[in-house]
């Protein structure tokens, strides 16, 4: 009886050891998982990070073409504008 008890501890004690390792297993595999899922989400962030930075780079440099041509016209028609009074004065 003893021998029967032993070998039904012993089998329980197996049971219960394999079960434990593949439930670390899982969870080793769920965090693998897990960071996996977080390096994505950081190489998507880098990379629309960098689109922003290209948009806005591309926006400024419109913004300074813009900035350049307005002040372009404004110093053309100021010359105008003076001249058309030289002229006048004269």
């Amino acid at each position: 009886m003893k021998n029967i008890l032993l070998i039904i501890l012993i089998i329980g004690t197996i049971t219960s050891c394999e079960s434990r390792v593949t439930t670390v297993k899982e969870e080793k595999d769920s965090s693998k998982s897990v960071e996996n899922i977080l390096d994505s989400i950081e190489n998507n962030i880098e990379k629309s990070w960098d689109t922003v930075k290209v948009k806005v780079n591309k926006g400024i440099d419109t913004l300074k073409v813009k900035v350049n041509e307005g002040v372009d016209t404004l110093k053309n028609n100021l010359d105008k504008t003076f001249n058309k009074e030289d002229s006048a004065k004269k």
